[in-house]
């Protein structure tokens, strides 16, 4: 029977398990596959991703970490003035003076799935073996928050990979929120994901320079690491905490956070029992609005909810009894 090599078979033997030097690029930032870096507009990205490039080019740390190996970078843009931008950035991120970087810039039009295989040929033709995409939706062919043109993207750029180019995706933050707060998450559909090995979220806090990476992925553990911007592409590393520091710190505040909260209750319904004898739901409850702020109806709604768990009542009217319920 005739086949083809479409389904090549490599053995057991004959792969070779992945060291830590193999699967990163920067240890911890870069995967040597696809890592995305997202964050909101004026987040820092296109500053951070410089300093990537001027690490991966120079051989100097980033965040300080040596890059595993230098290698010549193609950025593709989809920005007016994105390689002029770039330039400038990248240009003032070296610690040294180099004469002729290895850096190659592109414009990034909408990309079919035709045009993945030339933009492969033509990096590889051009000597580089690293790719940055800045940003993802310019190029994407489609509706973002559709899976498909997600699945069309990232079947163009495993061309890159497959022949051994790591590729650095620069994506927007979702505008989305959850609870009242920003979701950490990418934009557009959840497929945006599906081919990364490697996310950086990055998080501008505050306005004096202060920035957050939230750093997840299939390799190394989930953490954040706390910049502070000293430069237009120069940072140092104030602090670095684990996903595991993080949900105890979170838990410790839970915990901080209801006993605050059952010591309120406690003695506002001390004060019902000693204060409030005789007394309706209504006028307790105007009288804790009187002692502890707040409005009638949200007091009624504390007693409401007090009943049965810390306070007990009795009777109605005039010969209303307020207990305290012990354990």
């Amino acid at each position: 029977m005739t086949t083809t090599n479409k389904f090549k078979q490599r053995t057991y033997a004959e792969v070779n398990p992945l060291t830590d030097e193999d699967a990163w690029i920067i240890d911890g930032y870069v995967s040597s596959f696809h890592t995305m870096f997202y964050g909101e507009p004026k987040a820092g990205k296109s500053s951070l991703v410089s300093a990537v490039i001027a690490s991966v080019v120079s051989g100097q740390p980033f965040l300080g970490v040596s890059p595993n190996r230098k290698m010549r970078v193609a950025v593709f843009g989809s920005d007016d003035g994105a390689a002029e931008e770039y330039r400038e950035r990248i240009g003032s991120a070296f610690t040294e003076d180099l004469e002729s970087p290895p850096i190659g810039f592109y414009d990034l039009p909408v990309m079919s799935a035709s045009d993945w295989p030339e933009a492969v040929a033509q990096v590889i033709e051009d000597g580089y073996d690293f790719v940055v995409i800045d940003n993802v939706e310019g190029c994407i062919d489609g509706d973002p928050n559709q899976s498909q043109p997600w699945q069309r993207l990232y079947a163009g750029t495993k061309g890159f990979i497959a022949k051994g180019i790591p590729v650095l995706l620069v994506h927007h933050a979702s505008d989305k929120s959850f609870q009242g707060s920003k979701s950490s998450k990418p934009g557009g559909h959840y497929k945006a994901t599906a081919s990364v090995r490697h996310r950086v979220h990055i998080r501008k806090i505050g306005k004096i320079g202060k920035m957050e990476l939230d750093l997840v992925g299939n390799r190394g553990q989930e953490r954040t690491v706390k910049l502070m911007r000293t430069g237009l592409v120069e940072y140092d590393v104030t602090g670095e905490e684990t996903a595991e520091e993080m949900q105890a710190e979170s838990e410790k505040t839970k915990r901080t956070r209801d006993k605050a909260v059952m010591d309120a209750n406690l003695e506002k319904s001390k004060f019902v029992v000693a204060h409030c004898q005789g007394m309706s739901d209504r006028d307790a409850a105007s009288s804790l609005a009187a002692k502890f702020g707040g409005t009638e109806e949200g007091q009624k709604t504390f007693l409401r909810h007090m009943k049965g768990a810390l306070l007990d009542k009795q009777g109605r009217g005039s010969r209303t009894s307020w207990e305290l319920l012990t354990s």
